[in-house]
C-alpha cells in the first residue's frame, strides 16, 4: 500500500485503461456532485486519484464526477495539454489537504507564469443539464450601460442575473449554482496564505456569484436594453460601490459550466504583452487578474451558461491627516453626535489625578490605554512580595488558614518604598509605615501636582481629604508592636489606616477636614459621596452646626494593598475568590473574584461656572445601606435601585440619559445577577441599549480602592465616548435577566456615537453598605 500511494499520490492525474468496454450504474462508486449514476465507457477517460481502496486499489474520480475503484493495472498517468492547446493547468483537488496545498501553489505559479491559470473540475452531464434548466428560470437583467464593461470584457452580448447570498451561509446547497459558488469561496480561501506575497495582493473578500448567459437573437437583445446612470444612482450610491469594486476586483473567477464551443481572449494592460487565447470548455474554471487584464468572451452560439465571481482585495484605507476647523465642525465631519453638554449650575468639577492601577496604570492614559485593549492585568503573586506557594494549596487539598487562590491585580511599582526625604519622614519611620500611607502620600501629592499646585504654597490650604481603605496584612503585623527597637515607638500612627487622611494633611501642612471611610469594598466610593456632599451644599442658606461645610475643593482618595497573604486566607473560607483567578464578570463561568490593589486620588473642585480646563464632572452621588437582609453579606437588589435612583435624582438623569453603567461586578455568582437585575429595574425605560462595564474583569477587585477605580474608569469612558469591552467575557451567564432589558454587555471598543455621555458607577461592600455616582465627560 506504500509503495502505491508513492506511485500514485493523491491528486494524481490518471486515464482509465484495460477496463469493459461498459460499467453500469450499480458497478460505480457513485458521483462526487450528488447526481445520479448513469453507466459509462470507461476506458480513455480521464480523472485524478482521490483515495486508496482496499486490496491496494484505487478510487478515482473522474472529471465527469463518477467514482469507481479501480486496480492499479487500469490507471496510466496522464499530462494534459497546455491550456493554450486546449489542456489545464491543475484539476480541482480532492477533500484532502496534501492535495489541496499541491493544488493551491499549483494555480498560483500558473498565475504567476503564465498571467491565467485554467483549472479542470468534476461535473457530470446531470448537474450541467440541472444547471441549465436552473438557469433558464432565473430573472434577468442588464446592468447600467456604465458599468458592464467593468464586469463583462469586451464586445459583450449577453445577460445576466446575480445570486443573493453565498452558497457557503447556507444549510446546503440547494441548487446546481449553489454548488458551483462553493468552488468560489473555496478557491477564495486557498488564495489566502499565498496571494499577499505571490500575487501582491491580500484577499479580503469575494462578490456574490453572476450568471450570464448570452442573448438567443437580436429581438431578445432589444428588450434588455441598458438603462444609463441617473441622479438617483448617485444618491443611492450605485457609483461609489461601482468604483470600490474596479479598484478592488484583484482576480476573476470565470466557471464554463456548458458551452457549444468558443473562446475567450484574455488582454493584458501591458501593451507589450500579447493576448491569450483559449478554447471555451465546458466543466473548466479560468482565473486571471482582472485588474491588470480585460477579456473578450466569445461563445459561438446562445446554449452557454457561464458563472463568476471575482475575489477582492483590502478595501481602500484613507489615512487621516488632520482636520481643521473649530470643534464642532470637526465633530460634524467624522460623522461624531453632539452628546450632552457640561451640567450647567454648581458641579463637582475633577481636576488633576494621582493613579497607582494594576498593570501599570499609573496615569490615565495607560489606564485607558489597557482597558480599550481589553488586557487582562492579572497574575501570580510574585516572589518578590512574599512566597505565595507557603501559604497556598490546590483547591482539592485546600485546608483552612490556606489559599487556593494565587492571583491577584498588582501595581507595578514597589508598594514598600517611599521617597522619604520628600516628605520628611525619618527612614525609621518609613521602614514600618504601612504601605497604603505611602500610596496616599504619593498619589494625593502627585493629584494636587497635577492640578497646578505645589508644594511651598498647600500649607494651610483649606482642601478636604476623603479616603477609602479597610486596612491589610500590614496592620496587624505583630513584629509592629513588640517594642524591643527604638524605631517601633511611633508604629501605631505608621502602621494604622486610620492615620491615612491625616498623614497626608500632616506632611503638606493641608488644613480642611478629612474623614477615613471604611465600609469594605465600598469605602473609595463613599468617601466620595461624604466628600461630594460636603462640597455640594443642597441649601445655600444652611448653617454649619459643628462642621465647616464652607469647602470649595478636596481630595478624593482609595488605598488598598496587599502585602501579605491574610486577606487571601480569609476570603478562601468561604470561598469567595475565584480558583482560576480572575474576575469573570458576565461571563457563565464566574466563580467568585481575584483580589487587586490599587491607590489614587483625584483633585475636585465645587464650581458654579462653566470650566474648560477640567478633566471630568461629577453630578451625582448617594449611599446607603441594605439594613436587614438574607445575610450579612448577601447583595440587597431594592437597596441598590434605591442607591441608583438617589444619585441619578441628584444629577437629574433619566434612565435613557445615562450612556454606560460602570458595575460593582465582582464576578460572582450571587453579586452579578442581583446588580443586574438592580440596574434594569432603574434603567429599563429607555430606547438605546446601555452599556455595562467592570474594570475588575482587568485588575481584580481593589476591594476598599474598587470605587475610585470604578468613577476613574467612568471618566475615561465618558471622555474617549466609548464603552471599555468586558475582559474574559464569552458567554453571557444564564442567570442575569436581561428579557426585555435594552442592555449590551460588549465584547470589543464599543462606540457611544456621541462625542459625550454620562455614566454611573456603583459600589457595594459586604457590610451592606451601596454608593453610586454619576460622572460626566467629552
Amino acid at each position: 500500500m506504500a509503495d502505491l500511494e508513492n506511485e500514485y499520490p493523491v491528486g494524481t492525474l490518471v486515464e482509465l485503461t484495460g477496463l469493459p468496454d461498459q460499467l453500469q450504474a450499480e458497478e460505480l462508486l457513485g458521483t462526487s456532485d450528488d447526481s445520479p449514476p448513469a453507466p459509462i465507457s470507461p476506458n480513455g477517460v480521464k480523472g485524478k486519484v482521490i483515495e486508496f481502496g482496499e486490496e491496494g486499489k484505487l478510487i478515482v474520480e473522474t472529471f465527469g464526477a463518477v467514482m469507481l475503484v479501480v486496480a492499479k493495472e487500469n490507471v496510466k498517468k496522464y499530462t494534459p495539454e497546455k491550456p493554450a492547446d486546449g489542456g489545464f493547468h491543475v484539476a480541482w483537488p480532492a477533500d484532502d489537504e496534501l492535495a489541496a496545498a499541491d493544488f493551491a501553489v499549483g494555480a498560483v505559479e500558473a498565475l504567476m507564469k503564465d498571467g491565467y491559470c485554467v483549472v479542470q473540475m468534476a461535473m457530470s452531464d446531470s448537474t450541467r443539464q440541472r444547471a441549465m434548466e436552473e438557469a433558464k428560470r432565473m430573472k434577468y437583467h442588464r446592468m447600467k450601460k456604465e458599468f458592464e464593461a467593468a464586469y463583462l470584457g469586451r464586445q459583450y452580448k449577453c445577460k445576466t442575473a446575480w445570486l443573493d447570498e453565498l452558497a457557503e451561509t447556507k444549510m446546503m446547497a440547494e441548487t446546481a449554482f449553489d454548488q458551483f459558488d462553493v468552488h468560489f469561496s473555496s478557491f477564495t480561501k486557498f488564495m489566502l496564505p499565498l496571494a499577499p506575497t505571490a500575487l501582491d495582493f491580500v484577499p479580503y473578500s469575494r462578490t456574490n456569484a453572476m450568471v450570464r448567459v448570452p442573448f438567443e437573437s437580436a429581438a431578445e437583445e432589444g428588450k434588455y436594453l441598458a438603462e444609463e446612470l441617473e441622479d438617483e444612482d448617485i444618491n443611492d450610491g450605485l457609483v461609489d460601490s461601482h468604483i470600490s469594486f474596479v479598484k478592488r476586483k484583484a482576480l476573476c473567477m470565470l466557471f464554463v459550466v456548458a458551452t457549444s464551443g468558443g473562446d475567450l481572449t484574455l488582454i493584458p494592460k501591458d501593451e507589450d504583452k500579447e493576448n491569450i487565447v483559449l478554447e471555451l470548455t465546458a466543466g473548466r474554471m479560468i482565473i486571471f487578474p482582472h485588474n491588470t487584464t480585460s477579456y473578450i468572451y466569445n461563445p459561438i452560439d446562445s446554449n452557454d451558461l457561464v458563472m463568476q465571481s471575482w475575489i477582492l482585495q483590502e478595501p481602500e484605507q484613507l489615512t487621516f491627516v488632520s482636520l481643521i476647523g473649530d470643534q464642532q465642525s470637526k465633530d460634524e465631519a467624522l460623522g461624531v453626535h453632539v452628546g450632552p453638554n457640561q451640567p450647567l449650575g454648581q458641579a463637582i468639577q475633577v481636576f488633576g489625578m494621582g493613579l497607582g492601577i494594576p498593570a501599570g496604570g499609573t496615569t490615565e492614559g495607560r489606564y485607558w490605554g489597557f482597558l480599550a485593549n481589553c488586557v487582562d492585568g492579572c497574575t501570580k503573586v510574585p516572589y518578590t512580595r512574599y512566597d505565595m506557594d507557603l501559604y497556598s494549596a490546590g483547591i482539592n487539598e485546600w485546608v483552612p488558614g490556606t489559599t487556593y487562590a494565587i492571583h491577584s491585580g498588582l501595581m507595578s511599582e514597589d508598594i514598600y518604598a517611599v521617597d522619604n526625604e520628600f516628605f520628611n519622614i525619618s527612614e525609621d519611620e518609613a521602614v514600618i509605615m504601612a504601605p497604603a500611607q505611602k500610596g496616599i502620600l504619593e498619589k494625593g501629592y502627585e493629584a494636587l501636582y497635577n492640578s497646578g499646585y505645589r508644594r511651598a504654597e498647600l500649607g494651610r490650604k483649606k482642601i478636604g481629604i476623603f479616603a477609602g481603605h479597610s486596612g491589610d496584612d500590614w496592620s496587624f503585623t505583630p513584629v509592629f508592636t513588640l517594642g524591643y527597637e527604638d524605631k517601633f515607638r511611633n508604629s501605631h500612627g505608621a502602621r494604622m489606616w486610620s492615620s491615612l487622611p491625616g498623614r497626608l494633611a500632616y506632611t503638606l501642612g493641608i488644613k480642611g477636614p478629612q474623614s477615613l471611610v471604611d465600609t469594605a469594598c465600598s469605602s473609595a466610593l463613599c468617601a466620595y459621596g461624604v466628600g461630594h456632599t460636603m462640597l455640594r451644599r443642597t441649601v445655600d442658606e444652611q448653617v454649619a452646626p459643628c462642621i465647616d461645610l464652607h469647602l470649595s475643593e478636596a481630595l478624593m482618595m482609595g488605598a488598598n494593598m496587599l502585602p501579605g497573604p491574610g486577606g487571601y486566607i480569609s476570603c478562601c473560607g468561604p470561598h469567595m475568590l475565584s480558583v482560576i483567578g480572575r474576575c469573570f464578570t458576565y461571563d457563565s463561568s464566574a466563580d467568585g473574584f481575584c483580589r487587586g490593589e490599587g491607590c489614587g486620588a483625584f483633585l475636585v473642585k465645587a464650581e458654579t461656572q462653566k470650566v474648560t480646563d477640567s478633566f471630568a464632572t461629577v453630578i451625582g452621588a448617594c449611599c446607603n445601606q441594605d439594613g436587614r437582609s438574607a445575610s450579612m453579606t448577601a447583595p440587597n437588589g431594592p437597596a441598590q435601585q434605591e442607591c441608583i435612583k438617589g444619585s441619578m435624582k441628584e444629577a437629574g438623569l433619566s434612565a435613557n440619559q445615562v450612556t454606560c453603567a460602570e458595575c460593582h461586578g465582582t464576578g460572582t455568582a450571587l453579586g452579578d445577577p442581583i446588580e443586574v437585575g438592580a440596574l434594569k429595574g432603574v434603567m429599563q425605560d429607555r430606547v438605546i441599549p446601555i452599556y455595562q462595564t467592570s474594570a475588575k474583569a482587568h485588575i481584580g477587585h481593589l476591594e476598599a480602592c474598587a470605587g475610585l477605580a470604578g468613577i476613574v474608569k467612568c471618566m475615561l469612558m465618558c471622555r474617549a465616548a466609548a464603552g471599555s469591552p468586558n475582559c474574559h467575557f464569552y458567554t453571557l451567564n444564564p442567570h442575569l435577566d436581561t428579557a426585555g432589558y435594552p442592555t449590551a454587555f460588549a465584547s470589543e471598543l464599543s462606540d457611544f456615537g456621541y462625542n459625550a455621555g454620562y455614566s454611573g458607577v456603583s459600589s457595594f461592600g459586604f457590610g451592606g453598605t451601596n454608593a453610586h455616582a454619576e460622572a460626566w465627560g467629552k
